[in-house]
């Protein structure tokens, strides 16, 4: 309850003040007889309405409506307001209908009126709408009114309080419904981190803000900013003037160096003033921002205990004066030797960002803000010059001559860059010449001179004007033109040059010559890293040597590609390209074709296609694919162990090569394979040719050691669940997968019946011991033989001891004489047979039906399939014995014991690499190849306007002009599809005296430039790591910045290792670089910079002085512990500290609005009242 308004203004024992009677309000008037409790014409006696409610409802019903309406009604006219009480604001209807609604009884009034609706006379922000213009017309109460309405109906929203004040001009008592809205703010020491889960959450990040009455007193001000931010600490409050150049533009956390040079007027709160209200000092019916200051942990041996006073005494004036942060003076202490912390694997960013934000010009262009008046945010081509905002933000805080920090976070810029590159939005390592790239491209958009860009068509030089060099130059100059009328920025001004590329066409000898900008040089190195690889040979084209299975060592370029793998075979063996199949083998079986997917494997670098530990081989197979196929054979063995009854590859697959005729004959095909697997052994003899001859005679006559089994297309498509691929023009198709070898059908089996009568199924386990226990005589006849061939699965076959047989011979036909008595008069059709098996598309899967029924249809009618197809895959079963006999020790074995077949260029390869790497490259070196002139790929064609078809043009990159801020990338990489390696050769570039006049040709100038930066790469591809070596232009010392650490470097020259990989050269130049644009723009923002600093030296002497006249004041009054200074003069309102806070922002908190008049006091009380209130 409020006290009693008789005592209310008592002061002193003296008689209290008289009492204040209610006005009407809405503008009625005081005289008006009619008027109830100031409600105005409408409102009905209390006796009347007493009367008509009795007669009606219940009787306790209606006595308590009664009495509730009469209290209310006395409340109303007995209150009397004084300056400094705390009324209340409700809705003018709500009260309206409370006292004079015709109902019986309270619990009708109840329902009608619902709760009391604080939230209808309020905006959303908690501001009471303009008097003249209320949608809900409002009432002020006393608090013993709220109270009872309060306690009888529900609430919604929060009470709305407002002070009473006196008017200066009328001397009346009025509502102050607009108080004084404050802003609070915060002065931190570096910026909030606003970004990703790293966001610092230490300070509010919207500003917070609260009501204060202009009678309340600085010192009721500042416990209000005490609790309202639960402060513990000392702190002390400066006021920020609301002028419209600042306003709401102010952050919720302020630095220091804002707070110093951006916030024109600022006033901080003295001790002394805490007994002077809020009106006295100008803080009335406006609005103010407060920035609260926290006091620090006092530093040792400092008596400083506040941030401000921290800066002000570290202020450096004389380093940030126009000469020292532009460089012409080069004075310590000037600021650029902060380091920047790694956000996970940032460094390319770091270490680009260090280089470029030390070129002189890009670095003043910023730190002036120069980059202000040139913001392009309507460019569809920029990014609305966000990311040349963050960059000159990000400068700014790296190029502070007055913070001492040793490294800053550059999160803020990071999250700005990923927020418009995908490629740079994670944590991903990056290369850092690509970031740069990018960068450069952005700024130029963001800061893009031209807003609308003309359409133009890149010229040409006509065919007559090729020799002309006033031509060509005048060709490079409109080039030039028509670059500017589109982009023109500061990055054009400094970093873009021209080159001219010339192409010429083989055949008709065209010459084109075209011009394109470019703002980074990149040079080749002048070295090939070489790819170095073991393969195995299987050369059966060679007829000399008896040794087919060799080794050879082979190198290519790094980026070379399968195609180029080919080709170096093709020329190191002097064959034809078609005779080259190259597979990899694990394990003894085929894993990798590398024909079947030719065309999409051509292009890749042959480094991902082969890792040094694959087993690759190359087996060189003369053929004409027109005419012939080449068949799998593998060779197999049963397992020692014959309860497992399997059977194992052994060797390396072999290949057979059959024409039209020889695919036909079962005794060619077993002539063939006998030869073929001769491959296998190590032939260690040293007999002439002649004895060669006969030791083939005698293996011949001791052969077959295996019998001949088949897979075929049937089996390899439904077993193996192989992909057969008829319609290949491959004349090869080889399996890859692991087959199973176990129950194979003979090849024998597909042989005519004619031709299988030739061969009788072998008893023994050896031929020698087949002759020795059961010799086949001539004498056995053909019905003999045709039973033996019926009795069941055939499996190891020989042929009949007849000489005149022709099996394991080539073609003939037989005369009269020799196909007399023996049988066989119709053997000339084996070899004239042209029938062919169909191939597996001809036959649906429906057609084939199960695996047994096809292996059944195909031994049906031999006599009309072909033999041998290319589907097929043919497999040599040896026996145990033979094997052992054979291949009894692992130097017998070809495939375990391979020779070396020299490569004299292998040798020179490595001869040369070792030599490039005790050596250096200069330079020079690299650019004088930049412009050797190379024939162009066999994918990378130039269309040829005359001769109409794309040619292998001859192409020539020249130099033609560069920009006056020279960035060179060194190619350490080199790349072919996702293949990427590194050269670590060093390369001797001069850190002065770069002469470029003998490499750019189109100038006659001098062209000499100095090394400013170098961006270093250390590491390999997938572990690197990015750091800078840079020269400070403020102090003229280099210094290496490792991501957050740098550390001075003594001499310059330690920058050349193998790990520089982009280069930043400087032009030697008597005129300021960039042109003359460039140049104004420099002369207008060092003028604006010196008036600014100027402007600074006043600020700083400013507040030094509030700060010192602070402390006196602080010492003076004895406050000097750690708790807010507190007024000793206590709130003559309970309620005051009870007073909510209301944030808002409504511009009519501005506005001077008439204040409703609670009551007139008598002149001599009036002046009576305001010497009490001074």
């Amino acid at each position: 309850m409020v006290p009693d308004i008789t005592d209310n203004n008592s002061v002193s024992g003296e008689e209290p003040s008289p009492t204040l009677s209610p006005l009407p309000q809405n503008g009625e008037s005081s005289n008006d007889s009619e008027q109830q409790a100031g409600f105005g014409k409408d409102a009905v006696s209390l006796s009347s309405m007493t009367s008509t409610s009795s007669v009606h409802g219940d009787d306790k019903e209606s006595q308590i409506l009664t009495e509730r309406r009469r209290e209310i009604e006395d409340l109303l006219s007995r209150s009397y307001g004084a300056e400094g009480d705390i009324w209340y604001i409700i809705s003018h209807a709500f009260l309206k209908a409370f006292l004079y609604s015709q109902v019986d009884s309270w619990s009708q009034l109840a329902n009608e009126l619902g709760p009391l609706d604080n939230n209808s006379i309020v905006d959303a922000l908690g501001n009471l709408y303009p008097e003249q213009n209320e949608p809900v017309p409002t009432y002020n109460v006393p608090p013993q009114v709220y109270e009872k309405l309060s306690e009888w109906f529900e609430v919604k929203g929060d009470p709305v309080l407002r002070t009473l004040v006196k008017n200066p001009e009328s001397g009346s008592i009025e509502v102050e419904r607009y108080p004084t809205l404050f802003a609070l703010h915060q002065l931190v020491k570096t910026t909030p981190q606003r970004h990703g889960r790293y966001q610092n959450h230490s300070y509010n990040h919207h500003t917070s803000s609260f009501f204060l009455s202009r009678r309340r007193t600085i010192g009721e001000l500042l416990e209000s900013v005490r609790s309202h931010c639960k402060l513990e600490k000392k702190f002390r409050v400066w006021v920020i003037a609301p002028l419209n150049d600042v306003g709401e533009s102010i952050p919720p956390s302020i630095t220091v160096p804002y707070f110093v040079r951006s916030i024109p007027r600022k006033s901080l709160i003295l001790p002394g003033l805490l007994e002077a209200t809020l009106a006295s000092q100008g803080l009335a019916n406006q609005k103010f921002h407060l920035l609260v200051e926290v006091a620090e942990k006092p530093a040792r041996n400092s008596r400083l205990s506040f941030p401000l006073d921290t800066y002000l005494s570290s202020i450096k004036l004389e380093a940030q004066r126009l000469d020292t942060v532009t460089g012409k003076t080069t004075n310590g202490g000037s600021g650029g030797t902060v380091g920047f912390s790694n956000l996970g694997n940032t460094c390319y960013m770091n270490s680009a960002l260090q280089c470029l934000l030390h070129v002189p010009e890009i670095n003043n262009y910023f730190f002036l803000d120069i980059h202000n008046k040139e913001l392009n945010t309507t460019n569809a081509l920029g990014f609305k010059g966000e990311v040349a905002m963050a960059f000159a933000s990000l400068l700014h805080k790296a190029f502070d001559p007055t913070s001492s920090v040793s490294s800053i976070s550059p999160r803020d810029f990071k999250y700005t860059i990923g927020h418009y590159s995908s490629m740079f939005s994670g944590y991903q390592q990056q290369d850092s010449q690509e970031f740069l790239s990018w960068l450069l491209d952005a700024l130029h958009e963001d800061l893009n001179r031209i807003l609308n860009k003309p359409y133009s068509e890149k010229p040409e030089l006509s065919d007559e004007d090729i020799g002309n060099q006033r031509a060509i130059m005048e060709l490079a100059e409109k080039c030039w033109a028509q670059h500017k009328q589109r982009n023109d920025s500061v990055i054009v001004d400094l970093f873009t040059g021209l080159y001219q590329s010339t192409l010429v066409c083989p055949d008709c000898g065209k010459t084109s010559i075209t011009f394109d900008p470019f703002s980074d040089l990149t040079l080749p190195l002048p070295i090939e890293k070489k790819w170095f690889h073991t393969i195995t040979v299987v050369d059966m084209s060679d007829k000399s040597s008896s040794n087919k299975i060799k080794t050879l060592e082979i190198s290519l370029p790094k980026s070379s590609t399968f195609d180029s793998l080919l080709s170096y075979l093709s020329e190191f063996f002097h064959l034809p390209r078609h005779y080259f199949f190259v597979f990899e083998l694990y394990n003894d079986a085929i894993i990798k074709n590398f024909q079947e997917e030719y065309q999409s494997l051509k292009f890749f670098p042959i480094n991902e296609l082969m890792a040094e530990d694959d087993d690759n081989y190359v087996y060189i197979i003369p053929h004409d694919p027109a005419r012939d196929i080449i068949v799998p054979v593998f060779n197999t063995l049963e397992d020692s162990d014959p309860s497992y009854k399997m059977v194992h590859a052994f060797g390396i697959p072999l290949f057979l090569v059959l024409d039209e005729n020889e695919r036909l004959n079962y005794g060619v095909v077993q002539s063939k394979i006998e030869e073929l697997t001769r491959f296998l052994e190590v032939d260690t003899s040293e007999s002439s040719p002649e004895d060669d001859k006969m030791d083939e005679d005698s293996v011949k006559e001791a052969r077959p050691f295996y019998s001949v089994k088949y897979i075929d297309e049937v089996k390899m498509r439904h077993t193996f669940r192989m992909r057969l691929r008829p319609d290949t023009d491959s004349s090869l198709q080889a399996p890859v997968t692991r087959l199973n070898f176990n129950r194979l059908p003979d090849l024998l089996e597909r042989a005519s019946a004619d031709e299988q009568k030739l061969y009788i199924k072998s008893q023994s386990d050896s031929p020698s011991e087949k002759e020795a226990e059961s010799p086949i005589e001539d004498e056995k006849d053909d019905a003999e033989i045709e039973k033996t061939i019926e009795e069941g699965p055939p499996s190891d076959y020989v042929l009949v001891d007849n000489p005149k047989s022709p099996a394991s011979k080539s073609p003939v036909k037989l005369s009269d004489d020799e196909t007399d008595g023996d049988g066989f008069g119709n053997i000339g059709s084996l070899f004239d047979s042209t029938t062919t098996l169909p191939t597996p598309c001809e036959a649906s899967e429906s057609e084939t039906g199960s695996l047994g029924d096809a292996a059944n249809s195909s031994q049906a009618s031999p006599s009309e399939e072909m033999l041998v197809n290319k589907h097929m895959v043919l497999v040599c079963q040896w026996r145990s014995t033979a094997y052992a006999q054979v291949f009894d020790k692992d130097e017998a074995k070809a495939w375990k014991n391979k020779s070396a077949i020299r490569n004299e260029a292998v040798e020179a390869s490595r001869l040369k690499a070792e030599k490039q790497r005790r050596t250096t490259v200069s330079l020079v070196d690299c650019l004088q190849s930049f412009s050797t002139p190379e024939v162009l790929g066999e994918f990378d064609l130039w269309y040829c306007p005359r001769c109409k078809d794309h040619k292998r043009a001859t192409k020539t990159i020249q130099i033609w002009s560069t920009g006056d801020i020279l960035t060179i990338h060194l190619k350490r990489f080199q790349s072919a599809r996702s293949f990427s390696d590194k050269i670590d050769l060093t390369v001797d570039f001069p850190i002065e005296g770069l002469d470029m006049s003998n490499f750019v040709a189109g100038g006659d100038e001098s062209s000499v430039y100095d090394l400013i930066a170098v961006d270093n790469h250390y590491g390999g591809l997938g572990g690197g790591h990015y750091t800078a070596s840079v020269k400070n232009f403020r102090d003229g010392k280099w210094y290496y910045f490792n991501d957050s650490h740098v550390s001075p470097i003594e001499d310059p020259t330690q920058c050349i290792t193998g790990a520089a990989y982009l280069l930043f050269y400087r032009k030697r130049s008597s005129v300021p670089l960039g042109g003359p644009k460039l140049e104004s723009l420099f002369g207008e923002g060092s003028q604006e910079y010196n008036r600014t600093f100027t402007q600074l030296e006043h600020t700083v002497l400013d507040l030094q002085q509030q700060v010192e006249k602070y402390d006196e004041e602080e010492a003076h009054t004895g406050k000097e512990d750690e708790g807010a200074p507190i007024s000793n003069k206590k709130s003559r309102s309970p309620a005051a500290e009870n007073d909510p806070f209301f944030k808002g922002d409504d511009d009519t908190l501005f506005n001077r609005r008439k204040q409703r008049l609670i009551s007139k006091e008598p002149e001599s009380e009036r002046e009576d009242s305001e010497s009490e209130s001074v």
